[in-house]
């Protein structure tokens, strides 16, 4: 599963909103502590008047809207449970610009079958195609009409508000290509390397290149 989580230098915090990372169970009782976060904590969290949407429980993540009044006495609720959490400010992170290629750096060089990438990893000489492995790319979305991508089904579904599954900004389909895209596009050499995979893309990043805390753990939680 590739996750774009490119953050600037200065990530930005999303005022009053955090992100609670509850602790691994003990040693000797992970099915008590799977019990707890599958019955008690929703209803700690409901109490506290958190949204649920917004909790992940295989992930044993939460991301909520807080005063820091509240969010203390939440904390004291929770350890009270046994299910003491970890408390970080939800940030936003960007896709950042990707750097200029030195000449001369790579000894490959795109053929007319393939690129340079693909004969780096060696995906070039390998019979296997990905074909019946699932791979999901959590990023801006998918364009569904890429040629390149005809007759290939793409499970899309986007965690991002106000915005479909498509990608207005062109990285997610990027990366897809990467990772799925063909041996034997109808222009150029071909660049996939798992040309024969089931394709999941998960919206998490919006058109602008940008995403919160909430949609990237939105998209792991689905993938």
């Amino acid at each position: 599963m590739h996750t774009s989580r490119h953050q600037s230098t200065e990530a930005a915090e999303v005022p009053g909103r955090y992100v609670l990372v509850f602790d691994q169970p003990a040693a000797g009782a992970p099915g008590l502590a799977q019990v707890q976060r599958d019955t008690e904590l929703p209803q700690l969290l409901a109490e506290q008047g958190y949204s649920t949407s917004e909790y992940f429980p295989m992930l044993g993540i939460a991301v909520v809207s807080s005063g820091t009044e509240q969010l203390e006495d939440f904390r004291q609720r929770c350890a009270g449970h046994r299910l003491p959490a970890s408390v970080v400010p939800e940030l936003v992170y960007r896709i950042l610009p990707d750097a200029a290629k030195v000449p001369g750096q790579s000894s490959f060089a795109d053929t007319v079958e393939f690129t340079w990438g693909l004969q780096a990893v060696g995906a070039s000489l390998s019979s296997y195609t990905g074909k019946g492995i699932n791979v999901a790319v959590l990023d801006t979305g998918f364009d569904s009409a890429h040629p390149d991508f005809a007759g290939r089904t793409v499970d899309a579904k986007s965690f991002v508000d106000g915005e479909d599954a498509s990608d207005g900004h062109g990285h997610g389909t990027h990366c897809i290509g990467t990772a799925c895209g063909p041996r034997d596009p109808q222009q150029g050499p071909g660049y996939g390397v798992a040309s024969e995979a089931n394709i999941f893309a998960g919206k998490v990043l919006g058109s602008n290149g940008s995403g919160s805390d909430s949609t990237i753990l939105a998209g792991i939680n689905w993938a």
